[in-house]
């Protein structure tokens, strides 16, 4: 009666057995002083299950970032950081909601970003950039990441990251070790047999 459109959901089962979901939707006319109502009546089936399958779709692509083994980024063009996943989080010793909304810049060192920038340009090219730079927790301590970062058809970019840190202490340390005996082989003076 106040000329207002009602809205109202129901489903319903047709002849044929088959259970659809429609959407009434009525309205008084009020033409001629008389309560006429137009009522119009649509199907949504077909858009209420496609909406279903898109909801369970993006639930799966989110179960699967967040369960991912690396850490994982998705920015903006402009390098602000739109998702991480809780493995991003473990990496960078934050909550990964606590990433989103800030630029990628704001996580390395200045120093970092003087020795190896970030490469913005080609990304913008199309190309896989790849990249190892020191990150600085809020806790102070630094780790050493490896990042693959591509751009995303609608512009943005996606990096996976991972935490090299011990990868890079073992070699290091190897290294030392592999120096230190070629040292001692090299100038003994003695014969010396490994069997």
């Amino acid at each position: 009666e106040k000329g207002e459109i009602h809205n109202q959901d129901m489903r319903v089962l047709r002849s044929c057995g088959r259970v659809c979901d429609i959407v009434f939707s009525s309205v008084n006319l009020g033409i001629g002083g008389e309560n006429q109502v137009l009522t119009m009546v649509v199907d949504v089936s077909e858009w209420r299950r496609a909406e279903e399958a898109r909801r369970e779709s993006e639930r799966r692509f989110r179960e699967l970032i967040d369960l991912a083994v690396d850490g994982i980024l998705v920015g903006s063009p402009e390098g602000v950081i739109t998702l991480a996943n809780s493995s991003m989080g473990r990496i960078m010793g934050m909550a990964p909601e606590a990433m989103v909304g800030r630029h990628i810049r704001d996580f390395f060192p200045p120093r970092v970003l003087v020795e190896n920038p970030l490469r913005f340009d080609l990304l913008e090219q199309g190309e896989t950039v790849a990249a190892e730079r020191e990150v600085l927790r809020p806790d102070g301590t630094v780790v050493l990441l490896e990042m693959h970062s591509k751009k995303m058809p609608d512009g943005g970019y996606h990096s996976f990251v991972r935490d090299i840190t011990e990868r890079r202490r073992t070699e290091d340390e190897l290294r030392r070790k592999t120096a230190e005996l070629e040292y001692y082989f090299s100038s003994a003076l003695d014969l010396f047999c490994i069997a």
